[in-house]
């Protein structure tokens, strides 16, 4: 048995992060008609460009709006011609300033039923020049085509082909992978020693000797109340998209500040289903043995720094820590209890 070092934790702090997308850099697409998915040119995963198209839906609003659109203008053009008229007809004394500001309102609200629909068109996908060569002749085969709002990939699609959908419905998520989120866990005793702006580095299990720089953009005022930790976010380049959304990453965090911390050697804990244990010697009774639930923070090296369970006083058993596992499973013990982390 020894006794647990008061040490000091210092100039890197490693912990567990994973890889999220940046929210502010990826867009939902939705519908914005109601109709039938007619087709979907695109799938999860593909590369898309802002513009490309992505879907169609036959939807008879479509049709619907370019016929009011047509009502509308018609409706216009005569506001606008009895306007001119009257503007003529008062300037000769034939025609009264009442008449002639009637007239105006009416030109007035017509003009803004015109733009109205000519809004809605150009939502349904329409482009400028399409909504002005609208005529009565014209045949409106009311397909709406969505297209992509910016560059990026396609990390989520709802829709597919046949299926009836309404207004507002969300069809595609586009993400722009060349900037992602590393966001890591930071407990409670440790925050002091992680500002913004303060360096990381980040490793990923998968990506053998690969490093990424980066820096603390931000750090969750707000912990977890049940692990008592914070996230702290780190943003990162990727511009060659190895990095991909949910990858598991090791995050270390420069600081030139130290903390207290109780280390053990690692050899002296043990994992019994999801719960830390050690032991540690009875004092009452010799050649006896105690476990204690443990909660266990980083690791440098041989050694591991313990946040709660043990004291500076315990002796705890190191190398013979595994044997005495070993007994308590030939014994067939209950399982540990959980403890919870109790900041010190």
């Amino acid at each position: 048995p020894a006794g647990p070092t008061d040490g000091e934790l210092a100039g890197t702090l490693t912990v567990p992060g994973i890889v999220e997308p940046n929210p502010y850099n990826q867009v939902v697409v939705r519908s914005v008609a109601a109709g039938q998915v007619r087709s979907v040119s695109v799938e999860v995963g593909a590369q898309v460009k802002r513009g490309d198209l992505l879907a169609t839906i036959h939807s008879p609003d479509l049709a619907e709006t370019a016929r009011l659109y047509l009502s509308m203008r018609s409706e216009f053009d005569a506001a606008h011609q009895r306007l001119t008229r009257l503007e003529g007809l008062v300037k000769i004394g034939a025609a009264s300033q009442q008449e002639l500001e009637t007239a105006k309102t009416e030109h007035t609200r017509h003009s803004t039923d015109v733009e109205s629909a000519r809004s809605r068109l150009t939502l349904l996908g329409l482009t400028a020049t399409q909504i002005a060569s609208l005529s009565e002749t014209t045949s409106m085969d009311s397909v709406v085509r969505i297209t992509s709002p910016r560059d990026g990939v396609i990390t989520t699609r709802s829709i597919n082909t046949g299926a009836n959908i309404d207004g507002a419905t969300e069809l595609f998520t586009v993400a722009d992978l060349s900037a992602v989120w590393v966001v890591a866990n930071v407990y409670e005793r440790d925050l002091g020693r992680v500002k913004v702006g303060t360096a990381a580095t980040i490793t990923a299990p998968v990506v053998n000797g690969r490093r990424w720089s980066g820096r603390v953009t931000y750090v969750d005022p707000q912990l977890a109340t049940d692990t008592r930790t914070a996230r702290v976010r780190i943003e990162l380049s990727n511009s060659d998209r190895v990095l991909k959304f949910g990858m598991y990453a090791d995050v270390a965090i420069a600081s030139s500040d130290t903390a207290k911390a109780l280390l053990v050697p690692r050899t002296a804990i043990q994992t019994i289903g999801a719960q830390s244990v050690m032991y540690v010697t009875d004092p009452q009774r010799p050649g006896r043995y105690r476990e204690r639930s443990v909660v266990v923070g980083p690791s440098s090296g041989p050694t591991a720094e313990v946040l709660t369970g043990i004291v500076e006083t315990d002796e705890v058993v190191v190398d013979g820590s595994f044997a005495l596992r070993a007994e308590r499973d030939r014994l067939g013990l209950p399982p540990p209890a959980a403890v919870a982390l109790v900041v010190r």
